[in-house]
């Protein structure tokens, strides 16, 4: 099952009419559909359906795990491990969860981001704790979150403007807890502020405010979880470096936040929403990712669609031109998830095969090359 069998003659020239030899029969084993894909700056990482990690891009001080230093422009095996089921990435640091509902952490670790009691950097995954009961990971910029299965959020890491929540301005070396809530669902966070949705499908936001990424009506930062009421419903947040996207329990989208570039798609560059505000689109959302400036989502029929800046073809509409509204990309109707960095984007679609584009200088793409690419090419599986 999931193979296929070839066969193959050969002719041997030099008389007539030749010498014709069968080989006989050659199974050939598809390669591995990939089912989690993460994309950051400079490097990436994804997880396939048999629990294998790889990492691709670059490698200072070993940002990759493969406890090397050296910048790989494709997909590479992380460790041995085959149980892993989530991953998440950012500039400095990764984090990943495994089968297990233990967390790994590796890379840049000033500020204590990687969890495990140390400001010393790692380059190989490194456990997070003794506890195996997590359920859900995101790494930010300094700084990282998690929900376990009881529900609870914890962070660690930087903590210069509020954005671990816990009320401090404290750098926490250790995951710890925020708050008492304990019905936690989603977490997303890219630079300095953090989106969660909670069992009830509501909206709570903390951390930098500077553009109005909370939310909240103000520019003003947020050391705590604050509920966002007019947003309800939700079932998927993304946070992108200065805005912030949700899609409700109608696929309805809403956007706010920095939108210099056009990325909260709503036909404008009006400088910033500091609210929510209903896109208005007849279309309906399946999944959204934000990335440093622009922003991707897949349709509820399988369409992908992309907005914001373009200037390294990040959108992947074959130009480098911005884009204030969704634009559709390709032709293709069967994408299943997407993932936005800082000028790269990646998407998975229902046969498991990934695809990337966008800024590719170092080779975060994993195509083998660093071409920028404008448009979505596809990664081979190693």
């Amino acid at each position: 099952k999931g193979s296929t069998w070839v066969s193959k003659w050969s002719i041997t020239r030099g008389a007539e009419p030749g010498v014709n030899t069968w080989n006989g029969w050659k199974q050939v084993t598809p390669p591995p559909k990939w089912s989690v894909v993460s994309a950051a700056t400079f490097r990436s990482f994804a997880i396939n359906e048999k629990g294998e990690l790889y990492g691709w891009g670059y490698n200072r001080s070993s940002r990759l795990g493969d406890g090397t230093n050296t910048d790989r422009h494709t997909p590479t095996r992380i460790g041995t491990a085959s149980d892993w089921k989530d991953v998440s990435t950012t500039l400095g640091h990764t984090l990943a969860i495994n089968t297990k509902g233990e967390i790994y952490a590796w890379g840049d670790n000033l500020y204590g981001q990687l969890g495990d009691g140390t400001t010393t950097d790692r380059n190989t995954p490194t456990r997070v704790g003794t506890d195996s009961d997590w359920k859900h990971i995101d790494a930010a910029s300094e700084y990282s979150l998690a929900v376990n299965d009881k529900g609870e959020l914890y962070a660690w890491g930087q903590n210069n403007v509020g954005q671990l929540g816990d009320g401090t301005k404290t750098d926490r070396k250790i995951p710890t807890r925020i708050g008492k809530a304990a019905n936690w669902m989603y977490i997303d966070a890219t630079r300095d502020h953090n989106l969660a949705v909670n069992s009830k499908g509501e909206l709570y936001v903390w951390g930098f405010n500077s553009h109005g990424q909370l939310g909240d009506g103000t520019r003003t930062h947020r050391s705590t979880p604050i509920k966002i009421a007019a947003v309800s419903n939700l079932k998927g947040v993304s946070a992108g470096n200065w805005h912030s996207t949700a899609i409700d329990g109608n696929g309805e989208l809403y956007t706010w936040g920095s939108n210099y570039y056009g990325q909260l798609g709503d036909g404008t560059t009006v400088r910033r929403r500091t609210a929510p505000m209903n896109t208005k689109s007849t279309m309906r959302w399946e999944s959204i990712s934000a990335g440093s400036n622009h922003s991707l989502a897949v349709r509820n029929n399988g369409e992908l669609y992309a907005w914001g800046q373009n200037s390294s073809g990040q959108l992947g509409d074959g130009s480098t031109t911005n884009r204030n509204t969704p634009t559709r990309i390709g032709t293709a109707a069967d994408w299943k998830s997407v993932s936005a960095g800082t000028m790269i984007s990646m998407a998975i679609n229902t046969k498991g095969e990934l695809y990337a584009w966008g800024n590719n200088t170092i080779g975060q793409l994993g195509d083998g090359s660093t071409t920028r690419r404008l448009s979505p090419v596809k990664i081979a599986h190693p």
